[in-house]
């Protein structure tokens, strides 16, 4: 998947939300940004521990 295919998925999962299109822009800037700073593993790595920490299990 490249990183147009995962901002798509991501406007798809946001607009069934109710996201409106303000929030999907700032979503998609924030998601190039973090596309162009972060390899992939390191992604998945940092999205893991972001998800471990809200659920209290850090």
């Amino acid at each position: 998947m490249d990183n147009y295919q995962a901002r798509a998925y991501a406007v798809l999962a946001l607009a069934e939300l109710g996201y409106s299109l303000e929030e999907i822009e700032k979503v998609k800037g924030r998601m190039s940004l973090l596309m162009d700073l972060n390899s992939e593993e390191e992604a998945e790595e940092k999205a893991k521990k972001v998800l471990d920490k809200m659920a209290g299990l850090e």
